[in-house]
């Protein structure tokens, strides 16, 4: 059935009960499932699914939410859930996640845990985290479990996906945005934990550094060498300083291994204020100037890890401007 709820929709719900025969006995328990959800306004649902005790069962699967489209302002509150030796999933959406605002991202501003998929989202994906999400596979994009065939399906469909990490952002496992150009924009306050991927695809890295997390504090990106920003040359890295603060260091990624190889000569293009500039690492290095201002991108080979440095320039203002120069 469809939900329709307006304003804002609060919850707290045991797990329920639903069982079918796909050929193996299967046990699936759902917080919440339905054709469609609509919320118009903040989906403000907390939502507890754990299957304890599997045995009998050949297949078991739990839920958060599982519909065809889910669609709110966004979802602001926790979903938990756990299978024991079976599967679990945060949000299954076998369409889409969609905004109540046009033209805008489905935002996702509470917090997910699941012992293994996180979100699930069929078809195009427009969404923004500002949240946390745990799970071992964080975000993944043309892929559903199909429980009529038992079967988690992947599409080869060339979506252009789009994700956005805000600066509260939390994601403590991998995103897989699977084929097509796809696009991901991390804000320098958000922490990624786990791998960047595109399946089959390629993926536009945008890192967008503003007065968060501008001392170093932490990798925005703690990853390994199967990373995306590895191990695929047709995908692009950008790094967006428009509200950069100078005087300030940004610890991009952090690698569980040796990645200078890569970096040594990695393409990396800077904007600013309207101006872009595109420039190649030499010995795992390079810098530009914008409006007297250096910046500097630097793989560091004691640690594996990469850095943004913006200098103080000899201006007042604490933000770069444009009018560049490459050094």
């Amino acid at each position: 059935r469809d939900l329709i709820v307006t304003g804002v929709q609060t919850c707290a719900l045991p797990i329920c009960g639903h069982f079918t025969n796909s050929g193996a006995l299967l046990l699936a328990g759902y917080g919440m499932t339905a054709t469609g959800i609509t919320v118009n306004g903040q989906f403000n649902g907390d939502f507890t699914v754990t299957l304890s005790d599997n045995s009998g069962f050949s297949i078991a699967i739990a839920y958060g939410l599982k519909a065809e489209t889910i669609t709110a302002g966004a979802f602001a509150g926790t979903i938990t859930v756990s299978s024991g030796s079976g599967l679990a999933i945060g949000i299954q959406v076998s369409d889409r996640l969609i905004s109540v605002y046009d033209g805008d991202a489905f935002d996702i501003n509470g917090a997910i845990t699941s012992d293994h998929y996180g979100i699930l989202s069929m078809n195009t994906l427009n969404l923004r985290i500002s949240g946390t999400v745990t799970a071992a596979l964080a975000v993944a994009t043309e892929c559903y479990y199909d429980e009529a065939s038992a079967t988690l399906f992947y599409s080869t469909d060339n979506d252009a996906d789009q994700l956005e990490l805000s600066d509260t952002a939390r994601i403590n496992g991998a995103i897989d945005l699977g084929a097509g150009v796809n696009s991901l924009t991390i804000a320098s306050g958000a922490m990624v934990n786990g791998n960047l991927l595109a399946s089959e695809g390629e993926l536009n890295l945008t890192f967008a550094l503003d007065s968060e997390n501008a001392d170093a504090g932490y990798a925005i990106v703690n990853t390994d060498l199967n990373d995306i920003s590895l191990v695929s040359t047709a995908s692009t890295l950008t790094i967006n300083l428009n509200e950069a603060e100078t005087d300030s260091v940004y610890r991009l990624f952090q690698y569980s291994g040796d990645a200078y190889g890569y970096w040594s000569s990695k393409n990396i293009t800077f904007i600013c204020q309207g101006e872009t500039l595109s420039v190649t690492l030499v010995d795992g290095s390079a810098g530009v100037i914008f409006n007297g201002v250096t910046v500097t991108v630097t793989y560091d080979q004691d640690d594996n890890s990469v850095s943004v440095v913006t200098g103080s320039g000899d201006r007042k203002s604490t933000r770069l401007n444009s009018s560049h120069d490459q050094i």
